[in-house]
């Protein structure tokens, strides 16, 4: 696979939205759209890659588990956690509790058990992108403890 970097500005999605858009206050809707997706780089790249024929992304639905690498993602009491029965060879057990929109670069929220600075189990939260969530195809993982 090559990739390519193409410079993305307002007058090329307005472009392609002005083609897609059939409404009797199409232009204020392109300039909406537009500029939200101008302040967004992967909401942009999102776009561009729809455009250009890549398959839509379907998040997996909340309430999916599935299990993340724990030195890969921001996590608090990381060390803590490295060091706790809930530390599954580098891997967490994860609950998808939201989704934070395709324009997100990380648009999965989970949940996933952690340790305070007493050792007590806590849930705690973080993002990811969808790449870095790994579903729980056999039900295997260690079941979560929330």
């Amino acid at each position: 696979m090559s990739y390519i970097n193409i410079k993305v500005d307002q007058s090329i999605i307005k472009t392609n939205l002005n083609e897609m858009i059939s409404h009797s206050n199409k232009e204020a809707i392109v300039n909406l759209i537009a500029a939200m997706l101008e302040e967004s780089a992967n909401g942009s790249k999102v776009f561009i890659e729809y455009l250009l024929g890549k398959e839509e992304l379907t998040l997996p639905p909340i309430g999916s588990v599935g299990k993340f690498e724990i030195n890969a993602h921001y996590v608090s009491n990381r060390d803590l956690l490295l060091q706790s029965p809930h530390n599954l060879n580098g891997f967490v057990t994860c609950v998808i509790t939201g989704h934070l929109g395709l324009h997100s670069y990380s648009p999965l929220k989970v949940e996933f058990p952690s340790v305070n600075s007493n050792g007590a189990s806590i849930k705690d939260t973080t993002s990811l992108d969808h790449e870095s969530f790994i579903k729980d195809s056999d039900d295997d993982f260690e079941i979560t403890p929330f």
